[in-house]
């Protein structure tokens, strides 16, 4: 006979608050619900596009290079394989920028890598003018 133990309940609270919804504006992320949304839209992401873009955002202002999004995301030694890393954010600026050739969110920084806007951090609902 195998005994499973199960998590308490806090636990499993404790983590989930840990996993805030990402609000910039007009582009949110929910971790939880693994979507994201622009304009109130759905994005359809991949599960790819989607990690790497929660790790981006979760990190404003933090320069990643390729390497360390691929060990990151795929969980294993990079070996070269920058076309995965730089085609997926090329996939996803088509879907989350206003005009992918000039990115607002994912901006590369040239020589390294890649960092999410940190203009962006911090725009919620008082930044916006909404009443919370």
């Amino acid at each position: 006979m195998q005994i499973i133990r199960m998590q308490p309940e806090f636990q499993i609270r404790d983590m989930v608050l840990n996993d805030e919804i990402l609000d910039f504006g007009k582009l949110i992320i929910n971790p939880l619900k693994r979507n994201a949304e622009k304009n109130g839209q759905e994005i359809k992401l991949t599960l790819y596009e989607f990690e790497i873009l929660y790790l981006l955002a979760k990190n404003p202002g933090w320069v990643f290079s390729k390497a360390q999004i691929y060990g990151q995301i795929w969980k294993e030694p990079y070996y070269q394989a920058y076309d995965s890393v730089m085609h997926i954010i090329y996939n996803l600026r088509s879907k989350i920028e206003d005009d992918r050739k000039r990115p607002t969110y994912i901006l590369t920084v040239r020589g390294f890598g890649y960092k999410f806007n940190p203009a962006y951090y911090n725009v919620g609902e008082e930044a916006l003018g909404r009443e919370t």
